[in-house]
């Protein structure tokens, strides 16, 4: 739980979680690599900040044209 600056703390307000959404699961390298960059420091970050939770919504691997 990372608690923020001292207003949010009057307040109560801690984060409990970051959000990572992207595809890392996409079939194009290029495009799937940036998501995976992404994921990597959002729990990066998190470590640093105490926060124990890290959501990640996949999206779907590459299917056929329709």
């Amino acid at each position: 739980m990372y608690l923020l600056p001292e207003q949010g703390q009057r307040r109560g307000l801690f984060i409990s979680a970051l959000n990572a959404s992207g595809n890392p699961l996409h079939p194009d390298k290029d495009y799937s690599g940036e998501h995976v960059n992404d994921l990597k420091n959002a729990v990066t970050l998190a470590g640093k900040m105490g926060v124990k939770v890290v959501n990640c919504f996949a999206g779907c691997p590459g299917a056929g044209e329709d």
